[in-house]
């Protein structure tokens, strides 16, 4: 694992932590970085400095009524990095336009 599966762990782990704060019970994660998803899958064992960050975001899925981790290919994952490459902070509920075009050819 490198450094940006690293940062990207970071991130959800952040992520993981506004969900709870706003009680979302059933939350399915979806990301492109599959060693990622794999070490939290226990699929891989991370290396050493990914080691602590997995494990604290098993335990704060632990917490949630429903979490899943599933990879999914970077090309169907493009809203995903629109909006990520967006400001920092959505309100809930809010979809940004510039990403609106691209979220709809996903459904």
């Amino acid at each position: 694992m490198g450094y940006s599966t690293l940062l990207e762990g970071l991130t959800l782990h952040k992520a993981l932590e506004i969900l709870q704060h706003h009680q979302w019970k059933d939350i399915i994660v979806e990301s492109d970085s599959k060693l990622l998803i794999d070490g939290i899958n226990g699929m891989v064992d991370p290396e050493i400095y990914c080691d602590v960050v997995i494990a604290d975001i098993q335990a704060l899925a632990s917490t949630f009524s429903f979490m899943r981790f599933v990879y999914v290919p970077r090309n169907c994952n493009k809203a995903a990095h629109i909006i990520a490459k967006g400001p920092d902070f959505f309100s809930m509920g809010y979809v940004p336009t510039h990403a609106l075009s691209t979220i709809l050819d996903d459904v």
